[in-house]
């Protein structure tokens, strides 16, 4: 299992109402994410806060994942992985 932190850039909002120097001082948001690497392609990065398996009856171990956010690569800051042993179940990854 692949357990990831990364720091990215995220949209920001104003609320109320704002003149047009507040408006253009408003900067994205730097947030930082920790979790399980579900998996990823050129544009995104899946990562989810749980992560589980169980033998389903029929012979197949289904792997669930909860609370999954898709990042955007080209927002990303800084990415780490650790690598984590899981015992009695597939990797996670996928």
């Amino acid at each position: 299992m692949q357990i990831v932190y990364i720091e990215w850039l995220d949209s920001m909002g104003l609320g109320g109402r704002n003149n047009k120097k507040e408006a253009m001082e408003a900067k994205l948001l730097l947030v930082t994410t920790a979790g399980i690497l579900v998996g990823e392609d050129e544009e995104v990065g899946r990562i989810a806060q749980d992560w589980w398996t169980w033998e389903d009856g029929d012979g197949t171990r289904p792997e669930i994942y909860r609370e999954v956010l898709v990042i955007p690569k080209k927002m990303v800051q800084r990415f780490e992985i650790m690598e984590v042993p899981v015992e009695g179940g597939d990797s996670g990854e996928g």
